[in-house]
């Protein structure tokens, strides 16, 4: 039964594709949500048998592998556990000698604290980094992390001194990287989509995420994350129709794949609450929050905290309107049904009358 379901899901999203209709696409996210627990079920599972391949495992060679692997699989899904195991791989690099490798562990420990909040922990944790001794790929993920933590000091600090220091640390490390990193890289990707999305040049902005998208496989957490950068488009678009139809398409996808930071249905919940419909934002939302608290984001509990209460008020004003409306509508049924009683005692007197 189940799987007749996922076929069903899967055609009404596929059509939905062909010709955005929202409501089915909305619908199959609802039915998805009912059966998050089943995927973050799987989740865990998988992560539990690496984590007793990794317990068992001797060889540090394959331990790294195994740490590293165990990382991937938390990194969108318990945070803690994500950095929990990037030390396990700085630790058995060290160990084995291999400075690049810890290096990169580093970087991408680093991009871990940036993301969720810790961004002086993220400058400490990359000044322990020797770049003379990273290989090509790992110089390029160094950048990268250094241009992250500074565009994220940049956007969240309230001082226009310190945002110009920091959009100009972000600009010299982002040069770096895009020298360094291959094209098709993700991070590559979303920055030259997001240079040209910023300056308002949206026709080469949309024709970058063409490309990026037709790298990604559909479905996957990667996908969410391009189907997310495409909502932006279709939003500088003012293309109302496309842009819910991508987000709502991210916010899918990462609930398919037991993603705890939900960015994406957080946005979504955002603009259904913009556009009146605030008993599914409120649902959403509540959703959201509850998989950030997960997650262990002290970031994102920022930015949802305050659209969280915004859309618990809308929601409170909501039902009290509608059950002040239902209150009218029973009194007025009631009074209707008194004077409805009235006139048939009325009729009743008068035929009597008649008959005598």
């Amino acid at each position: 039964m189940r799987k007749i379901v996922l076929i069903l899901l899967t055609i009404a999203c596929l059509s939905a594709h062909a010709q955005p209709d929202l409501d089915s696409l909305y619908s199959c996210l609802d039915e998805e949500i009912k059966h998050f627990p089943e995927y973050v079920a799987a989740r865990q599972h998988s992560i539990d048998s690496l984590r007793q391949v990794f317990n068992q495992t001797t060889d540090e060679s394959r331990r790294y592998d195994m740490a590293f692997r165990l990382y991937e699989s938390n990194y969108a899904f318990i945070n803690d556990s994500a950095i929990h195991y990037l030390r396990q791989c700085i630790n058995i690099a060290e160990k084995l000698g291999q400075q690049s490798q810890a290096g990169y562990c580093r970087s991408l420990l680093a991009m871990r604290c940036s993301n969720t909040g810790m961004y002086d922990e993220a400058l400490e944790i990359l000044s322990q980094v020797t770049p003379a001794v990273l290989t090509h790929e790992a110089l390029g993920k160094y950048y990268e992390a250094y241009n992250h933590v500074y565009n994220e000091l940049a956007y969240y600090t309230h001082l226009d001194d310190m945002k110009e220091r920091y959009l100009n640390e972000a600009g010299k490390y982002e040069e770096l990287m895009l020298s360094i990193l291959q094209p098709n890289t993700d991070a590559v990707f979303l920055r030259r989509e997001m240079k040209y999305l910023n300056s308002g040049q949206l026709q080469q902005s949309k024709a970058i995420n063409d490309e990026w998208l037709s790298n990604v496989e559909r479905g996957s957490h990667r996908y969410a994350l391009v189907a997310l950068y495409r909502y932006l488009e279709y939003k500088a678009q003012n293309d109302t129709v496309m842009m819910m139809y991508w987000v709502a398409e991210a916010a899918l996808a990462d609930v398919r794949n037991a993603t705890m930071d939900q960015g994406s249905l957080w946005e979504l919940a955002n603009q259904l609450m913009l556009q009146g419909d605030i008993d599914r934002s409120y649902r959403y939302i509540s959703f959201t929050s509850e998989c950030t608290n997960r997650y262990g984001s002290r970031q994102r509990n920022w930015q949802i905290a305050p659209l969280l209460s915004e859309i618990a008020n809308n929601y409170k004003v909501s039902s009290e309107r509608n059950s002040q409306r239902l209150r009218h509508t029973i009194i007025g049924i009631s009074i209707l049904a008194l004077l409805l009683l009235a006139s048939l005692f009325y009729v009743n007197r008068q035929r009597k009358r008649l008959a005598l």
